[in-house]
């Protein structure tokens, strides 16, 4: 059980790290090239 739990624990920060360096990257190309964003929508 503890085990299980700590994986989980695990699981949980590495998503919401790589959730934080795509929204950061996001926000990177986004300032970077506007125009581009602007084009694809």
């Amino acid at each position: 059980m503890i085990h299980n739990v700590l994986y989980f624990y695990i699981i949980i920060c590495i998503a919401i790290l790589i959730f934080n360096m795509a929204y950061i990257i996001k926000r990177r190309l986004f300032y970077k090239k506007p125009q581009m964003v602007e084009r694809k929508r």
